[in-house]
């Protein structure tokens, strides 16, 4: 029994020996995707300073998504202290890389101004930049700087375009604001039937604005039959919705009206 105890130990301290031991890991080597790849899982283990080292890492090495996260961590304060310069210059430089949030993301600090000064011109040039790249919320914000002149001439046509086309992916803005321009009739082809339609699509996800614009629509006989009762529905619809306080208190005063009308 001793000798087959002893037998036993001489084995297991053999295989020991024999097996090879993982040489330490180079951190210094690690590519820019490695570099990437450890920050985020440091972050998954709560290694935030450590997560905070290895992406800055990644992005210095030219990382698109590295710099992209980098940016949104400064920009909110995930991690870091927040710094809006710092966050625009991440944010930048993968938007020059050509990532189409970091476009997006940088076109809206132009336009605010956080992190960067004002610049209509480069806010209009990377919101052109993620609208090429079929990006939804920057081909709706396109189409209202052409139609606003916002950073660009004014081109209602060209704004119309890009409206139509974030209004046919579903955004409910869009088809809010194409019905507008449908319905006015500025620059483009006046089209009232085809304004209550787009409201209509709006307004079926209760979309406040487009609501009220239905119930407008009903009330004045724009593009549809004057029908006081589907106003009247249409306006408290919008009331109802959180979002906006002036269009709720803007439908809350036509319903007053309405009521207080003769039969």
């Amino acid at each position: 029994m001793r000798l087959t105890i002893i037998l036993t130990c001489v084995l297991l301290l053999t295989a020991c020996a024999s097996t090879p031991q993982k040489a330490p890991e180079d951190v210094s080597k690690f590519t820019p995707g490695q570099n990437y790849t450890r920050a985020m899982v440091l972050r998954d283990k709560n290694d935030f300073a450590g997560a905070v080292e290895f992406l800055h890492k990644a992005a210095e090495g030219g990382h698109v998504d590295a710099s992209l996260e980098l940016g949104i961590w400064y920009l909110k304060g995930t991690y870091v202290t927040a710094d809006s310069a710092e966050a625009a210059r991440w944010l930048l430089r993968a938007a020059d890389a050509g990532s189409v949030d970091g476009q997006l993301m940088i076109a809206q600090m132009y336009m605010s101004g956080k992190g960067v000064l004002p610049d209509k011109a480069e806010a209009f040039k990377w919101l052109s930049k993620a609208a090429a790249q079929d990006d939804l919320i920057a081909q709706y914000m396109l189409g209202l700087c052409y139609f606003e002149g916002y950073g660009t001439e004014q081109n209602p046509q060209t704004a119309a375009t890009w409206l139509r086309t974030a209004a046919e992916r579903g955004l409910e803005d869009a088809q809010y604001h194409l019905g507008v321009m449908l319905t006015i009739g500025d620059g483009i082809d006046k089209d009232e039937p085809g304004a209550v339609e787009w409201f209509g699509k709006a307004a079926a996800k209760r979309h406040a604005p487009s609501c009220f614009a239905l119930g407008e629509a009903h009330e004045k006989g724009r593009g549809t039959p004057v029908d006081i009762p589907q106003a009247i529905k249409w306006y408290r619809l919008a009331a109802a919705q959180d979002e906006r306080a002036d269009v709720r208190d803007a439908a809350l005063a036509r319903i007053a009206a309405l009521d207080r009308k003769p039969d």
